[in-house]
């Protein structure tokens, strides 16, 4: 009878224990497949374009939170995909950033070299955004290397465009004409909006080193194969504007002119603004008698509407010298509206074009604090463009990229290593010895030849710092001591004839 009641106990407690495991794995897979169904579903929620950025960018975190391997899941990577998009359409720039060098690392212990070029390219794209030229150059640099690797030509010359673009914004004109005749060889003759860039940049280029002529030449072939029609009518104006400083009048009011009458600019008001601007100053340029007031005072008005600051320099500007002779004191009220704009705007170059025209307008003992003030300014904005372009060579040749190329080095290293243990301890043993003799000769030689570069680099820099120095110091400050004469005492003209004698001696003094 015991016997009985124990068997009757235990199939009782088997029983249960037999339904509640059941159950238990039945609540785990369960468990485990809404899981799944969450992580798609917020993927999905990611990628819909009918919901706004931040609610995208929120079932991004979502999906990337439920994601238990953080480590093999391959959806990781697409989610920090798209996060970089979200982040760049929210003009989170350095989020943006941030999440692209997570991506790259990702892919870097993938060793998946298309992968790491595609998001050198991207980064460099968030990093000019951001305004971060020299940052964005070296990520496309980095970018290209890697496609050289890979043989890819149409992104090996997409780089080498957004490099020479960069290039040309940061003063290094030269380099930026190389890297674009470059990018020209490798890029596909289809490849229309490229071809395009690259002539554009050049025209840039050209235009600021006051080449003018060379600047048509290559602005009519960034004109000629643009595909785009605001990128077009942008080119063509900086076409007429060209023309305009070559006082070739006619050919830059009609081609301001065919901008209006095309009817491209009728929906971006700045850009239409920017070029009736343009052509009322330039039919007075070509004609001072021209009443071109109210025009310029209608552009002036939608700037203001618009709160196109850029726009208002330019206006306060034109009319300035619209009124110098007309009405010196208007043209005074305009010219401190551009100083006080220019201050606004932190631009150096609008701050000295504005003091120019206070000198000539405001009385003498204003126009002589213009003055000190001008050139106080002007030195400080030639030191800088000297600084920013020499960081910027410097960067050229930074450990940037051997950084990178030695992280990689490192994760090939590291599975050699993982293998070599595998063998016997000799071999290890002999292996590790032999490397290390060769790694540290060629470490040895590394340094050296690097040690020898950065030397010779440093005594042209010494030299070409000492010739600018030179010329600053000498021939500038005598021409504005002759330029002070001029302006502000009588002295004969055989004196001043002395003085510009002295400097050209000077100046060949230099040259020898």
């Amino acid at each position: 009878m015991k016997n009985l009641k124990f068997t009757f106990l235990f199939f009782v407690v088997f029983s249960c224990f037999l339904i509640a495991s059941c159950t238990s794995k039945e609540e785990v897979k369960s468990s485990n497949t809404t899981a799944l169904d969450s992580i798609s579903l917020f993927m999905k929620d990611m990628k819909n374009n009918d919901l706004d950025f931040n609610t995208r960018l929120n079932r991004a975190n979502r999906a990337l939170q439920k994601i238990e391997n953080k480590r093999s899941d391959t959806r990781i990577e697409q989610i920090l995909a798209y996060k970089i998009y979200l982040f760049g359409n929210l003009k989170q720039l350095d989020s943006a950033v941030s999440i692209n060098k997570a991506l790259i690392q990702i892919n870097i212990e993938k060793n998946d070299s298309v992968a790491i070029a595609n998001n050198y390219y991207q980064l460099a794209y968030y990093y000019f955004q951001n305004d971060k030229k020299d940052s964005a150059f070296i990520a496309n640099k980095l970018s290209k290397e890697i496609y050289i690797k890979l043989g890819d030509s149409s992104k090996i010359g997409e780089n080498l465009a957004q490099m020479a673009i960069i290039q040309s914004g940061l003063g290094d004109f030269i380099g930026s004409d190389n890297n674009a005749i470059q990018a020209l060889k490798y890029l596909d003759k289809d490849n229309l909006v490229y071809i395009s860039a690259i002539y554009n940049s050049i025209a840039i280029s050209a235009k600021k080193r006051k080449d003018y002529k060379e600047a048509i030449y290559w602005y009519n072939k960034a004109i000629e194969t643009s595909t785009i029609n605001s990128f077009k009518a942008v080119k063509s104006g900086n076409l007429a504007v060209v023309y305009r400083y070559l006082q070739e009048y006619d050919k830059s009011i009609a081609i301001f002119e065919e901008l209006i009458k095309g009817g491209s600019l009728d929906n971006d008001i700045k850009a239409k603004s920017r070029v009736l601007d343009n052509l009322a100053y330039t039919k007075w340029l070509a004609n001072e008698n021209e009443n071109v007031s109210d025009d310029l005072l209608a552009v002036l008005n939608t700037r203001r509407e618009e709160n196109d600051l850029w726009g208002l320099n330019a206006s306060y500007a034109h009319l300035a010298d619209y009124y110098k002779n007309k009405n010196p004191d208007i043209a005074l009220k305009y010219a401190r509206k551009m100083y006080k704009q220019a201050k606004l705007l932190n631009s150096a170059e609008d701050q000295l074009e504005a003091m120019q025209k206070l000198i000539e307008l405001e009385t003498s003992v204003k126009a002589k604090e213009y003055y000190h003030t001008y050139i106080k300014l002007s030195d400080s904005l030639m030191d800088a463009e000297r600084n920013k372009l020499n960081k910027f060579e410097k960067l050229k040749y930074d450990s940037e990229k051997n950084r990178e190329d030695n992280l990689q080095l490192k994760i090939t290293n590291s599975k050699k290593e993982l293998q070599l243990e595998k063998e016997k301890t000799r071999n290890i043993i002999g292996a590790a010895s032999s490397g290390t003799v060769v790694l540290g000769l060629l470490g040895f030689l590394y340094y050296r030849k690097q040690k020898h570069r950065q030397e010779k680099r440093a005594e042209v820099y010494k030299t070409e710092t000492r010739i600018a120095k030179k010329l600053h110091d000498e021939v500038a400050n005598n021409m504005v001591n002759i330029m002070n004469k001029v302006q502000y005492t009588e002295d004969p003209k055989e004196q001043l004839l002395d003085d510009l004698e002295k400097v050209y001696l000077l100046t060949r003094d230099i040259s020898h």
